[in-house]
């Protein structure tokens, strides 16, 4: 009972925006984690670009939650620049999954990575 309550105190006392960034960071995981999952099993079919997208948007949104839950912590967003880098390290981590997933599929068809 003494951890439940711990945890309880400890929830209840943390910032909104941190909240918010740990249940981004879970619920944007699992989608992507489940996209990228549908997206290797059906290489094939023909929407695997929507789950190409779907599963790169989910884990860079999730990976950069994580990112930014930490940041928060230590007060490294009270300056402008510091929001406008944590989009741009947005956008990066989207278009390296991206590239990534697209590497996996141009891998598995045979063909080049800008044919895929």
């Amino acid at each position: 009972m003494m951890t439940v309550h711990a945890f309880n105190h400890r929830w209840t006392n943390t910032p909104v925006a941190q909240r918010i960034l740990l249940w981004l960071a879970i619920l944007f995981g699992f989608l992507g984690v489940l996209n990228a999952a549908i997206f290797l099993t059906d290489m094939t079919g023909p929407t695997v670009k929507t789950y190409q997208w779907a599963a790169a948007v989910g884990l860079a949104v999730a990976v950069n939650a994580v990112y930014w839950l930490f940041a928060w912590r230590e007060g490294t967003f009270r300056r402008v620049g510091r929001v406008l880098l944590a989009a741009a390290l947005l956008l990066c981590t989207f278009f390296a999954l991206y590239a990534g997933l697209q590497g996996v599929l141009a891998g598995y068809l045979g063909v080049g990575l800008l044919d895929a």
